[in-house]
């Protein structure tokens, strides 16, 4: 089910071998409780919309994904993950994300949150450890903790649903900084004992965490100042683990936040390139156009379904 406020939005459903389709959390923990649960959540994928394309998650969404039966092979940031029963999978804003395979017998829970760039800024600033879910996104969990987790996600729906409260915004923050906390706790408590991150493996995480707070900061070198390293050894590292550059990241995650600008808002493209720090609005055309092939008001008019009414100098 989509619930919507001005800068937070949330998606809850199920994921299946066929397809996903939203549900509300109260109607999820519900048919949790049939006896012929994966029936009945098939029964109604096969009469809904698939929206399967509506939970990849982009530069302002964490993904929570919970397994209850079957197995998903995923991958996140070109790293190939095996999701079984009792298993969660964080994903959190700019992991690359994408569905592999899926078995007969899969079911799993989804709670997809949109937020501003203000707000996930705060978030990842708040939260302090989050930046281990960019080498661990997922892990086993106990059968009996699965029941806390849905909990947690039922309390957040109901604090979400509350949008008449003075301090909504401020109260679904801080109960997402719980949730994200208490997986933190679950990851901790069920990893094995004496695993460690390596050296490249926690610059790699602080400088993900570093990129999604102060982005669209363009200059590799502000990132390595604030890392302690010269700009030449944060870009070894980085591509050592990850395979792509400083600059790789950095423009990857602005070339997407400006299709979703050109895509899904009637900003014009100079604003959209002062938001996304280009001095000059040429600079942004030329940016884009070589990436994509296609100059922004080209882009838009390809997949904005207003483009027409739209100013886009």
């Amino acid at each position: 089910m989509i619930n919507t406020i001005s800068e937070i939005q949330l998606y809850s459903g199920f994921m299946t071998s066929i397809g996903s389709n939203f549900y509300p959390v109260s109607e999820i923990l519900r048919i949790l409780n049939f006896p012929n649960i994966k029936d009945c959540v098939v029964v109604n994928i096969n009469q809904r919309e698939n929206i399967e394309k509506e939970i990849t998650p982009i530069s302002h969404r964490i993904l929570f994904m919970l397994c209850i039966s079957g197995q998903l092979h995923i991958e996140i940031d070109k790293k190939s993950y095996m999701i079984d029963s009792y298993s969660i999978c964080i994903v959190l804003p700019d992991m690359e994300f994408s569905l592999l395979q899926k078995s007969q017998d899969l079911l799993i829970v989804f709670l997809n949150v949109t937020l501003s760039k203000d707000i996930i800024n705060a978030l990842m600033s708040e939260v302090e450890g989050v930046e281990v879910f960019g080498c661990g996104p997922c892990f086993s969990i106990r059968k009996n903790e699965v029941t806390d987790l849905l909990d947690f996600g039922l309390f957040f729906n109901k604090a979400f649903t509350k949008n008449d409260h003075p301090y909504h915004i401020e109260m679904v923050k801080k109960i997402l900084c719980a949730m994200i906390y208490a997986i933190q706790d679950l990851y901790v408590k069920n990893q094995e004992i004496g695993a460690a991150f390596t050296e490249k493996e926690k610059i790699f995480m602080n400088f993900r965490r570093l990129l999604i707070q102060y982005y669209p900061i363009r200059e590799p070198l502000f990132y390595s100042k604030k890392l302690s390293y010269t700009a030449a050894y944060l870009s070894k590292v980085i591509k050592e683990f990850s395979g792509k550059s400083v600059s790789q990241w950095i423009d990857e995650l602005i070339l997407e936040h400006a299709k979703i600008l050109l895509t899904e808002t009637n900003t014009t493209i100079t604003s959209i390139s002062r938001k996304l720090n280009f001095h000059e609005s040429e600079h942004f055309r030329f940016f884009f156009k070589k990436r994509t092939g296609l100059c922004p008001r080209q882009f838009r008019k390809s997949n904005h379904s207003n483009a027409d009414s739209i100013d886009v100098m």
